[in-house]
């Protein structure tokens, strides 16, 4: 069993927490995909022929689910894999901020409902940093531990990038992980993916598809970075199902 720090923006936080998010599609890359079985440099993946790989069908080549990629210099064609397992779980990063209490209360009272982290100051006194999310808590009303004002309690969020593991409240585990192009994903697909059911209003009523909300959300993250719902990438599709740490 391996831990793998995920990000997720708001909305996806929050379908997460109402168990209406089982499964999210990330962009194949050197991190989570292995070349002929071996991990693989950032400048070592560029040099493949993404734009032409090709999803392999389990049933065509005996059980060996893969990508097969083309060395754009060699001329010679590769299988990509998925790392990720069965068994493995996700801890979800989001925005956030950590509060020390101790530098304006004088009497504790710790929360039950997400992870705090008892720790030192500079002086060797015990203290205790409590995290407060931005997707649940978009004003908290608290003094961030890097403040030395007891009295600014105006949030100046982390971007979830750097989250501590530690501080995660959110944990999946996976029960399955494939290749797939983005536009084969079905209405369940994503209704799993976490498009709330309520937004969703039939063409012939005049509103739009779950298609259409799912496109606007992965084009909001995906776009700008070359992934976008037009290009089609390939991506991984990940199931998981509830985890308590």
């Amino acid at each position: 069993m391996k831990e793998y720090p995920f990000i997720f923006c708001g909305d996806m936080i929050r379908a997460l927490l109402h168990n209406e998010k089982t499964e999210t599609r990330r962009i194949p890359t050197y991190l989570n995909c292995t070349i002929d079985g071996l991990k693989v440099s950032k400048k070592r993946w560029k040099e493949y022929d993404w734009g032409n790989a090709e999803i392999k069908d389990i049933s065509i080549w005996g059980g060996d689910h893969h990508v097969r990629v083309r060395h754009k210099k060699d001329d010679t064609f590769h299988r990509v894999r998925i790392i990720y397992e069965p068994g493995d779980l996700i801890w979800a990063k989001e925005t956030y901020v950590l509060e020390n209490p101790a530098e304006y209360i004088t009497e504790i009272t710790l929360p039950t409902d997400r992870p705090v982290k008892k720790d030192e100051d500079g002086e060797g006194n015990e203290i205790f940093l409590i995290p407060h999310y931005r997707a649940t808590e978009p004003e908290p009303n608290i003094v961030p531990d890097d403040l030395d004002d007891p009295y600014d309690d105006r949030t100046r969020w982390i971007s979830s990038i750097f989250m501590p593991k530690w501080a995660a409240r959110i944990w999946r585990e996976m029960t399955e992980a494939r290749f797939e192009r983005l536009q084969d994903i079905t209405d369940e697909g994503i209704i799993k993916e976490g498009v709330i059911k309520r937004e969703y209003r039939k063409p012939e009523n005049g509103g739009h598809s779950l298609q259409h909300h799912f496109i606007i959300l992965w084009n909001s993250i995906n776009e700008k970075r070359g992934y976008g719902w037009e290009k089609n990438p390939i991506v991984i599709a990940i199931n998981f199902k509830e985890f308590r740490k």
